[in-house]
């Protein structure tokens, strides 16, 4: 974890960034000081009925293990965005050279100089910096932050397809009186895995 915090029109700013999600589990998990002027009660650790949501142990097992709630209508809707997703090039092209690549059977049996292939970007790629906001209008109903994180992961996969090279991280602002406080979490670095949808 990392913290900066400064001021900034008469504010302070509390700017948080975890590099990873386990990152931000640890940070959670050694019960880290809280500010008691802005949070006099910790509703989450009570389990209080007046929180919203599971409490904080059951939300800590969800950001590791994730949540399964209604999967299946998940998976239901990642299967109809397929179906109608459009097919994008993967930006490369195949290069025959005599060397810096992998040897081509056939040419290698046939003689032939140029029997190594490898895969070259059709045009450099770009580093996309995404952020994705975790703050939601009380009234936002679960459907529809299921179909932005949905969304979200289709424009991701398209750009990384096309050959662009993605920094994806969740951010959530906050405000209270005379603070600002903005966490973000690291959730893919250009060049890591992503989620195969």
């Amino acid at each position: 974890m990392n913290l900066d915090i400064s001021k900034k029109s008469g504010k302070t700013v509390y700017n948080v960034v975890f590099s990873s999600i386990t990152d931000l589990y640890n940070y959670i998990s050694n019960n880290p000081e809280v500010n008691r002027g802005v949070f006099k009660e910790l509703s989450s650790n009570k389990k209080d009925k007046e929180f919203y949501g599971e409490g904080l142990t059951k939300s800590m097992n969800y950001l590791l293990g994730g949540y399964k709630k209604d999967f299946d209508n998940f998976l239901e809707s990642v299967e109809v965005l397929r179906d109608a997703s459009l097919d994008y090039s993967d930006n490369r092209k195949l290069i025959k050279g005599i060397y810096g690549g992998v040897p081509l059977a056939s040419l290698v049996a046939a003689g032939i100089p140029e029997c190594m292939i490898r895969y070259d970007r059709r045009k450099e790629a770009k580093v996309r910096n995404v952020y994705f906001s975790l703050s939601y209008n009380c009234r936002t109903v679960t459907e529809q932050i299921k179909n932005r994180g949905l969304a979200m992961l289709y424009i991701l996969d398209a750009l990384e397809k096309n050959g662009d090279i993605i920094n994806f991280k969740a951010n959530e602002i906050s405000k209270f009186e005379s603070e600002i406080v903005n966490i973000e979490v690291v959730l893919k670095k250009g060049g890591d895995p992503f989620l195969n949808i």
